[in-house]
């Protein structure tokens, strides 16, 4: 059986500024995991946000 890798993750605020360009070329928390060298098989992204 093979293992499969989860992320699950809140979105915060970092998550949030990072594509607005407010915090420079940070990418942010979960683009940095997503686009690191790990790969998943599941992603689950938790918020409280609004979805504006």
């Amino acid at each position: 059986m093979k293992a499969e890798f989860w992320l699950v993750s809140w979105i915060g605020k970092t998550d949030h500024d990072c594509p607005e360009a407010q915090r420079g070329e940070d990418l942010g928390p979960i683009a940095t995991a997503l686009l690191g060298e790990k790969r998943y098989d599941r992603v689950y992204l938790l918020t409280n946000y609004d979805f504006e």
